[in-house]
């Protein structure tokens, strides 16, 4: 979602009034929608009540609504499937971007790229990653000086991200070394 300043708003009204709504939202790549509100916002909000009041018009949307999924069933089970990942990397998202800047917050679609790319698999063990298993994990620590951008995000295994904490590929790794090397069976 773009922000725009009440200067940005402005000058797209002046543009819209001059040319009209769907002139404007291409030329500023904005939605009519957003025009309409920005230009009356009282008007556009009582007709939107109006909408949601209108028993008549909800029936037929839900109505036709069910005649869309009957008609295709498989393509609306996977639009479901989808939108499920896309909540948990919402979810991922905002757990993320808590400790950031606004200018370095990650999109849930960054997300759902990084997972495609790794094809959901963890970065550091290679297991199959699921929606109670999935974390983010910056390879660059924040306390080391590392960023929230979509280079520095990987995704791994939620127990190994515990574990890694704020510790470095190569710290943690010798880290790792030790623990088995500790562990290991000595000969007598």
């Amino acid at each position: 979602m773009q922000y725009y300043t009440q200067l940005e708003k402005q000058t797209i009204i002046s543009y819209a009034i001059e040319h009209g709504n769907t002139a404007a939202s291409k030329k500023f790549n904005v939605s009519r929608r957003s025009i309409m509100f920005w230009r009356n916002p009282e008007t556009y909000q009582k007709a939107k009540q109006n909408a949601l009041n209108n028993e008549n018009l909800k029936a037929a949307n839900r109505a036709r609504a069910l005649k869309s999924y009957h008609k295709d069933k498989d393509k609306h089970q996977k639009a479901s499937k989808k939108s499920r990942h896309k909540r948990k990397f919402k979810r991922l998202v905002e757990m993320s971007n808590r400790f950031f800047p606004r200018n370095e917050w990650l999109k849930a679609f960054d997300l759902f790229c990084i997972a495609k790319r790794q094809k959901l698999l963890c970065a550091l063990t290679g297991e199959k990653l699921t929606n109670e298993t999935i974390s983010v994990d910056h390879i660059i620590p924040k306390s080391q000086g590392g960023s929230n951008r979509p280079e520095n995000i990987r995704l791994v295994h939620k127990d190994v991200n515990l574990a890694r904490r704020a510790l470095t590929d190569e710290q943690f790794l010798s880290l790792c070394k030790k623990v088995v090397s500790y562990l290991s069976p000595r000969p007598n």
